[in-house]
């Protein structure tokens, strides 16, 4: 099982995935073997099935599913999503357009024109779940991400009927859709956006979406003078389990609330899959391990 670490280290990893960034040991590409002695902190091995770097938004995504037994198992995958490089415009900008204006066009200005209208992040980050799902149909799929990254994920999720576990994000309600407002409100509990109590960024746009688990992970209060490092992945820490755990939340009920939100999760799975054997009246086939 994905653990709560090997989101943070996804959401982590998904920054890589840009080419610009300079400061990085390497750049996931398909077919990548991610391991816990490469990635410290994993759980287990994963192979990257495909990535994004959008140069037109700015969008960056990584799909991997677990390596179990010497084969990819493809009944399982997990989307990440990056957040903000503040180095890049596109990203500022959807942090202004998207997280903050709700549009999920940008406008991307020009000198010696009118702006030019191009699709979103969060639209090539819905093109790039729906490219996931088609390849692999039979598929459970969860996405992660932080901050901006995180907002996508979360959208993603509501929108196709996903679990999302991720770090820091603002709240995606202005952007979706009435059915995914619906779905998260008859399913609670398997979105999962873990926020730290200070973080001014992350706390961004309420909690509409009822994704938001807020722990005290600053250790001494508030200090405005390190008011971004209540935003970092790095505040986060887990067991050795790979559990999230802060005070007040120990690492028993870390294990509980994720198997709780995995359990609801595989039931709506289990529900789904009912329903389009009822509709079909045939036999449901079960994913088969790719070898790597």
């Amino acid at each position: 099982m994905t653990t709560e670490q090997d989101f943070n280290r996804f959401a982590n990893l998904s920054y890589w995935v840009d080419k610009g960034k300079e400061d990085v040991p390497f750049h996931p590409k398909k077919n990548t073997i991610l391991t816990p002695k490469s990635i410290k902190g994993l759980s287990q091995s994963y192979k990257v099935l495909k990535v994004e770097d959008n140069t037109k938004n700015g969008m960056q995504a990584m799909a991997v599913a677990p390596i179990k037994n010497g084969a990819v198992d493809t009944s399982e995958i997990v989307i990440a999503y990056a957040g903000t490089n503040f180095d890049d415009n596109l990203d500022r900008l959807t942090d202004a357009t998207t997280v903050v204006g709700g549009d999920v066009n940008l406008s991307i200005p020009q000198w010696w024109s009118a702006p030019k209208k191009i699709d979103g992040q969060a639209i090539s980050a819905q093109k790039f779940a729906t490219s996931i799902k088609n390849s692999y149909p039979n598929a459970v799929i969860s996405t992660t991400g932080h901050s901006l990254g995180e907002y996508l994920a979360i959208y993603i999720a509501a929108e196709n009927q996903w679990k999302n576990t991720g770090f820091n994000g603002p709240d995606p309600y202005n952007i979706l859709s009435d059915d995914a407002k619906k779905w998260i409100k008859e399913n609670p509990g398997l979105l999962a956006n873990y926020r730290n109590n200070y973080d001014k960024i992350g706390n961004f746009g309420g909690n509409k979406t009822g994704a938001a688990i807020l722990l005290d992970v600053s250790k001494g209060g508030y200090n405005p003078a390190k008011s971004l490092d209540y935003h970092g992945l790095s505040t986060w820490q887990f067991d050795k389990s790979g559990n999230l755990v802060a005070p007040g939340r120990s690492s028993r009920d870390s294990r509980l609330a994720q198997m709780e939100a995995t359990t609801r999760y595989q039931l709506w799975n289990l529900s789904v899959l009912s329903n389009k054997l009822r509709k079909s009246r045939g036999g449901l086939s079960s994913s088969i391990a790719e070898k790597h």
